[in-house]
């Protein structure tokens, strides 16, 4: 939403029928309160303030436009992943990862439920050891155009591990970073 120095103009756009559909979040700086009460009366659906932190801005872009939100940022990524489960060793390629879990690709998914140790080849010191559990499969299908493989969520993650995963996924999105390792 471009700056206005007045909410008026979200009334305007809350009576126009086929602009209703748009969401808007209002933008400010800490001593905006006003503003951005003002903004939220008269039809903004969410109000954050400046420094912009890429968590919650993902998270109040996603609640306003997703029916299953995702609680965290996640990022696209190409990296190689270890996964040790009861029936041995596979090797997959990481296309997605969060603070919470990462996306395996494979036309082969782990069932779901199945209890696996990870092994992250991020740009870190060592490569990250983790447990983890798959929470979903993606079928591979001719018919849609979706990645095939697996979600598997982190469980049992050290806090601190945890919170650099999330800032590391926030430097990667904002390049704010001069630190180019995890841990």
């Amino acid at each position: 939403m471009p700056y206005y120095e007045n909410a008026d103009c979200l009334v305007k756009l809350r009576q126009d029928k086929l602009l209703d559909i748009i969401q808007v979040v209002a933008v400010g700086e800490l001593a905006d309160d006003k503003l951005l009460e003002e903004a939220l009366s008269k039809g903004a659906q969410a109000a954050i303030r400046r420094p912009l932190n890429p968590t919650e801005l993902y998270r109040t872009v996603h609640n306003l436009i997703e029916p299953n939100p995702r609680q965290s940022l996640r990022i696209r990524v190409i990296f190689k992943t270890d996964v040790i489960y009861d029936g041995g060793l596979r090797s997959y390629f990481a296309t997605a990862l969060s603070d919470q879990g990462l996306f395996l690709r494979t036309t082969e998914p782990l069932p779901v439920g199945t209890l696996v140790r990870l092994r992250l080849e991020l740009p870190a010191q060592k490569p990250l050891e983790l447990a983890g559990e798959v929470i979903y499969q993606a079928k591979h299908s001719r018919d849609e155009f979706k990645e095939p493989g697996m979600g598997v969520k982190f469980s049992d993650i050290d806090k601190d591990l945890q919170r650099n995963l999330r800032k590391f996924v926030e430097n990667c999105l904002t390049g704010e970073s001069e630190e180019d390792m995890l841990i």
